[in-house]
């Protein structure tokens, strides 16, 4: 049965781990997020990794499959307790839905109403519930996605919009 997996990577070698696990034949996974950065007084538009130090992998993952990731450069271990453990359906489903088609994650559109903040548009959207924090200076929003059983908090941005009254 084909499953997702993560692989713990060195950190800064995601893509590079991706592509050796592409060119092996197994489906890799690695969410980008597209976020403005302000540097020196300059504002501009970067690309960072989701989760820092770790590859999606969707493999069915028979002996000859764990061998081979194990032995890609870069790549620490497969994650779970003890031996390798698939990530629940239900919390890569809400990775996928953020990802969408693409491995990037763009921006999403937030309205600011009395009672709060209301996505309506962007990969945020339908994740309300789930919005920790909000940053209108920054541009960002910190979620709460629960992956392997842990809540993970994580940045995104964000274009935040004043409802007119």
């Amino acid at each position: 049965m084909v499953e997702w997996y993560v692989l713990h990577t060195k950190t800064a070698q995601e893509a590079e781990v991706s592509r050796r696990v592409r060119d092996a034949g197994i489906h890799a996974l690695v969410p980008r997020r597209q976020m403005m950065e302000r540097r020196r007084g300059v504002t501009k538009k970067v690309t960072r990794c989701l989760f820092p130090g770790y590859v999606f992998v969707n493999t069915a993952l028979e002996p000859n499959d764990y061998y081979t990731l194990t032995g890609i450069g870069g790549v620490i271990r497969i994650l779970g307790a003890g031996r390798p453990q698939p990530v629940r359906p239900a919390e890569m489903n809400r990775v996928l839905s953020l990802v969408r088609d693409d491995e990037l994650i763009g921006v999403s559109t937030a309205l600011l109403e009395r009672d709060g903040v209301r996505i309506v548009s962007g990969p945020l959207r339908g994740l309300e519930g789930q919005i920790v924090k909000l940053d209108r200076r920054k541009g960002r929003a910190k979620v709460n996605i629960p992956l392997f059983g842990e809540p993970k908090i994580i940045e995104l941005s964000v274009n935040v919009l004043q409802k007119s009254e």
